[in-house]
């Protein structure tokens, strides 16, 4: 991936915040990055998937990442200049990733008792049934 700001470079750190943490929930890494899981869906291919924020000091970045063979794997990933804290930012009438999220997604975004309940079954589609 280009650029110096990626989740790829500290990607065991960002896949164990994928793993652990329900949306919403800002993670600080050891590096002083951050990663912002956002929501929770299963793809067209029957995998669950995150949406996430990461963050340095200058750059943020929206992603998508997949679950796949047991570990997560980065599907997209696009930049953005992050905006000072205090800042004003305009309304930017949804996410970066709108779209790739209309293509791949197989199943509404979770609500948070199903993605809990997804985090603590270890991302087991056994315990999830499609029809309910």
């Amino acid at each position: 991936l280009p650029g110096t700001n990626q989740p790829a470079n500290n990607w065991s750190a960002v896949a164990q915040v994928l793993e652990h943490n329900a949306s919403g929930n800002e993670q600080h890494l050891d590096d002083g990055s951050r990663v912002k899981p956002r929501l929770t869906f299963i793809n067209n291919s029957g995998n669950y998937c995150r949406q996430f924020q990461f963050i340095e000091r200058s750059k943020s970045s929206e992603n998508i990442a997949c679950r796949t063979n047991n570990s997560w794997e980065l599907a997209i990933s696009v930049q953005q200049d992050t905006i000072a804290e205090g800042d004003y930012q305009t309304a930017s009438g949804g996410s970066l990733l709108d779209n790739a999220l209309d293509e791949m997604m197989g199943s509404e975004a979770f609500d948070m008792a199903a993605e809990q309940q997804a985090i603590h079954s270890r991302w087991s589609h056994q315990q999830k049934s499609k029809s309910q």
